[in-house]
């Protein structure tokens, strides 16, 4: 019999049920009903419930307790601290509930997770991305959702409530789960790699079209026939040139025009024109700095902002900047030993630091990564793989014989 006892039951939720509370929030943001980045969307909810099972794994663990708390502390302060200063509950309320989202990112790399866990957190983890990439696919065949940009152009987002939070989950989890199966430390087949890919195509967002090509050219380098796999691309390229380049058209359309709109400046091109709310926002910290702000930052729901002047919250979107201002030099520490934790876990398996690296530079140039709700799932699979020896592969739990029934249903 199929036993899906309640943790089962959670990592699928956590992986793949999440999605339809996402697509559920997107399709009531574009129908007008509820506000994009509002509290106690159907998202947030979902999320709640992952939060609060995570906060209940750490505080059920005496050590990871306590450096879990002494680690949030802080920032808890210093959100009540500027709560109490701008008065405004909603967005104290929000800061609180962002603080803890961040914070309980350091719950993979405080908890330890038997073998059940293990594989039942792979195997969801790849089951929720393939999942996401059918929708994208089926909306895109259909014609339904909305575009990945708001200027239209090739892409969907279908109902998911942000294209370039898609886009660097999408793309991290594909490139991910290839790595992972180089290492043999999971199972996929070359069909659901196809479909991941299809599944990135389809948003055509920078991100996930740069984790496309990056997971393509893992496959092709570690590919026994890379030669002539080499060879036969080249072919294809010299005799359908002008085919390949109205593809490249038509998926990269927009990509191309704000290309054209940064008249060729590259890092303008990258970062979308953040740059310049960033260049304002350290202006204006030179300006109106002090060394407690530059040490503890103003707060989530502040940030760059005047204190005397905020009425919502803004983002930068570009992580380290926006941690910089809400959090000051303690907040870039904690943001830098995240990542650092996760390079470090990778020595023994090296290509696992091309896709932490890829969201690493999505994360600084164009953020939504650590304050996306898909970030907590992308770091927890990275530390199950990561922790697993190499050609030990995670493979599903499936149909169990009636005497381990007490131990898997849990």
């Amino acid at each position: 019999m199929l036993v899906l006892g309640p943790k089962r039951l959670f990592w699928r939720f956590a992986f793949i049920g999440i999605l339809a509370f996402d697509l559920a929030t997107g399709f009531l943001i574009a129908s007008g009903t509820i506000r994009e980045g509002g509290i106690f969307s159907p998202s947030q909810l979902g999320r709640l419930i992952v939060l609060l099972y995570f906060l209940a794994l750490l505080l059920n663990r005496k050590h990871a307790a306590l450096w879990f708390i002494f680690g949030v502390t802080p920032f808890l302060l210093i959100e009540l601290s500027f709560g109490t200063a701008h008065s405004q509950a909603a967005g104290l309320l929000y800061g609180l509930i962002t603080v803890a989202k961040l914070a309980v990112l350091a719950a993979p790399l405080l908890l330890s997770f038997d073998e059940l866990d293990q594989r039942e957190i792979a195997h969801s983890f790849k089951v929720g991305a393939l999942a996401m990439a059918l929708v994208i696919i089926a909306s895109l065949l259909l014609g339904i959702g909305k575009p990945t940009y708001p200027s239209g152009g090739f892409g969907t987002k279908s109902f998911f409530p942000s294209g370039n939070d898609i886009g660097a989950y999408l793309g991290s989890a594909t490139l991910l789960l290839v790595v992972a199966r180089h290492y043999r430390v999971i199972n996929i087949g070359m069909i659901s790699v196809a479909l991941l890919l299809a599944g990135l195509i389809g948003v055509s967002s920078k991100a996930s079209l740069l984790f496309a090509l990056a997971t393509l050219g893992f496959l092709i380098y570690h590919s026994r026939a890379r030669v002539p796999a080499m060879v036969g691309l080249t072919v294809i390229t010299v005799f359908y040139w002008s085919q390949l380049i109205d593809i490249a058209a038509v998926v990269g359309e927009i990509i191309v025009r704000r290309y054209h709109e940064a008249n060729g400046d590259w890092l303008r091109f990258l970062v979308s024109g953040r740059e310049v709310y960033v260049q304002e926002a350290l202006t204006n910290f030179r300006e109106h700095g002090s060394v407690p702000r530059l040490l503890l930052g103003q707060g989530i729901f502040v940030g760059p902002q005047s204190l005397q002047h905020v009425t919502m919250v803004d983002f930068l979107e570009a992580d380290a900047f926006d941690i910089f201002f809400m959090f000051g030099v303690i907040g870039l520490f904690a943001y830098a030993t995240l990542w650092w934790r996760l390079f470090s876990m990778s020595q023994s398996k090296r290509w696992f630091t091309l896709p932490i690296g890829l969201l690493l530079l999505h994360s600084v140039l164009a953020g939504h990564v650590i304050f996306s709700g898909l970030f907590l799932q992308t770091v927890l699979a990275m530390t199950v793989l990561l922790q697993r020896d190499k050609h030990n592969t995670l493979e599903p739990i499936r149909l169990i014989t009636h005497g381990s029934v007490a131990h898997y249903a849990r």
